[in-house]
């Protein structure tokens, strides 16, 4: 994963989940930098990755999609689906089970935002948003 783009990283995530399901998932990745480090590219992948999982399985695999995009300094990378929809209440439940909360966690520890809503007409979104220079900095403490 080193090597890839984060827009490859994202795309190769979306494949090896259609293969493995048999589903379809629709991508809009656009204009993501070409370098970001490492910890921000593997944050995003899994969070691709996970969305996409619970996608399948709440949403029985309806309307997956992925929407990424950079803008200033921020990247925000969504996951939708058009199933029954899960409200933010209910996801994060005792009960529940861990993924979203580990994606939460995942998310966070890099300085970024984490939501879930219901989307319009039934769904639902997560999405991550992640400041480039917060993870830039992160890597150059980790370097001094």
């Amino acid at each position: 994963m080193e090597k890839l783009s984060l827009a490859a990283a994202l795309d190769m995530a979306a494949r090896r989940h259609e293969r493995r399901t048999g589903s379809v998932v629709k991508r809009d990745i656009r204009d993501l930098p070409k370098h970001v480090p490492l910890s921000l590219k593997a944050c995003l992948y899994r969070f691709t990755q996970e969305g996409l999982v619970n996608a399948f399985r709440h949403a029985g695999g309806q309307g997956q999609e992925i929407v990424a995009c950079w803008e200033e300094d921020r990247i925000e990378v969504s996951i939708l689906d058009r199933g029954p929809g899960l409200s933010r209440s209910v996801a994060f439940k005792e009960n529940g089970g861990q993924g979203l909360i580990g994606l939460r966690d995942r998310v966070e520890s890099l300085g970024g935002e984490f939501s879930i809503d219901q989307r319009p007409g039934g769904g639902t979104v997560l999405t991550a948003r992640l400041r480039l220079s917060d993870a830039r900095s992160e890597v150059a403490t980790f370097d001094a």
